[in-house]
């Protein structure tokens, strides 16, 4: 297992040995990330998770967040640079509050649609909200009314991806309730309405999801964090973990493969660290997350896939606070993954540099650390080009400071885009 590097230091000698001379020359060439901070996007809410897409089809991205104790989703348009319009709010199924945001083309027509858990606080009822697109190319934003599909009881999370390989987009569900865990499939007809959820139980009460596949199977395999409370007082820490669920391509999975990051994972990013072709997994992890107190450590941690399923551990970053978020881009554009980190308790997005073999390269404070406007609720990184140049932005929901952060990529190799009219 390789720790991280820390550049400075290893210029001082006190930790690691050299790097090789090629990749020396290598970073210098690109050099660090640069962003500087953009307009925020206000909201009538406090935003905790954001989503990118080109809603209405104008070649910008667009942005859509929601927090849990409202019951609209917000979503603003970009202009293109970097600033955002005014958002508009949509609905949820009867006013429910709004627990997970996921964005997918539900009817095959093109256009990025929506779909939202939601949670009925009286009866623990939590039905799917299917939200299509309907704006014109280049036009106005617009939605059909919201629609609802029976997901089943105390549902935590979504995601979306074509879990039975018939080309329409299915929604996976994760509940989380200590008598009733497990994953929920609902399978997509392709015209925006669904088949019922097919449940399969398992031990864990579910987090977050993903989807990729990562035994080469064509077949779409799930990532999950979940946690197993107690409810025996005074409760014990919390552990919660992270697995990966292979796929059969017919919308059932196979049991939780526990992956080794630590024992208080808060979020999990996908990507090819050391370029071999097989996907790896990056994960943050946190002492206190979700209002428990965990056993396990602040850190950021790469697992390395060997393309069929399996995963080892490759770096281990420790930090001073909870790590709530990950995500991964070529963030200064020398063609490798780099990793982000949220650590809200410090204001602060950290961007460690990927070397190319799964490796990380932490550069100066300054070249790696930005200031972000962030609150123990923020739990995830967005990245897209929201201002049209070559290399990707970042945007962070804040929280109850009602804005999601927008910070601009200025890195050297920052271009930008050249539209074909």
């Amino acid at each position: 297992m390789n720790t991280y590097r820390s550049m400075t230091s290893r210029r001082r000698g006190t930790i690691g040995q050299a790097p090789e001379a090629l990749e020396d020359r290598r970073l210098m060439t690109y050099g660090a990330a640069r962003f500087v901070t953009g307009t925020p996007i206000a909201f009538d809410l406090a935003p905790q998770t954001a989503v990118l897409a080109d809603f209405n089809l104008d070649g910008n991205l667009d942005l859509a967040t929601f927090t849990r104790t409202s019951t609209v989703v917000g979503v603003a348009l970009g202009k293109g640079n970097g600033a955002f319009r005014a958002p508009q709010y949509l609905p949820s199924p009867s006013n429910l509050n709004v627990t997970g945001l996921v964005v997918g083309d539900f009817n095959n027509d093109g256009k990025p649609d929506l779909a939202m858990t939601t949670y009925n606080y009286s009866n623990g009822d939590t039905p799917l909200g299917v939200l299509i697109n309907t704006s014109a190319s280049g036009g106005a934003l617009s939605f059909a009314p919201v629609t609802t599909v029976d997901a089943g009881w105390r549902v935590r999370c979504l995601t979306a991806g074509d879990f039975n390989g018939d080309g329409k987009l299915d929604v996976a569900v994760g509940y989380a309730d200590d008598s009733l865990n497990g994953i929920g499939v609902i399978l997509g007809h392709g015209d925006g309405t669904f088949q019922p959820v097919m449940k399969s139980y398992f031990l864990q009460n579910f987090v977050s999801l993903g989807t990729a596949d990562f035994n080469h199977d064509g077949k779409l395999d799930l990532t999950a964090t979940y946690f197993n409370r107690s409810d025996v007082y005074p409760r014990p820490p919390v552990v919660y973990k992270a697995g990966v669920l292979l796929g059969d391509g017919t919308g059932s999975f196979q049991d939780m493969t526990d992956l080794d990051v630590g024992t208080s994972v808060t979020s999990l990013a996908v990507g090819d660290f050391n370029r071999d072709g097989a996907l790896d997994i990056a994960a943050a992890s946190a002492v206190s997350f979700g209002g428990y107190t965990s056993a396990g450590t602040n850190q950021a941690t790469v697992l390395l896939g060997d393309g069929a399923g399996a995963f080892t551990k490759q770096a281990t970053i420790p930090f001073a606070s909870a790590a709530t978020a990950v995500a991964t881009a070529d963030f200064n554009g020398d063609g490798r993954l780099d990793l982000a980190v949220l650590t809200p308790a410090d204001d602060s997005l950290t961007v460690l540099y990927g070397d190319g073999r799964g490796g990380l390269v932490k550069f100066r404070p300054r070249q790696s650390v930005f200031p972000v406007d962030a609150d123990a609720s923020s739990n995830s990184i967005a990245v897209g080009r929201v201002a049209n140049r070559t290399l990707p932005d970042v945007v962070v929901a804040a929280g109850s400071s009602g804005h999601v952060n927008v910070m601009l990529n200025r890195s050297r190799f920052s271009r930008p885009l050249r539209r074909h009219r």
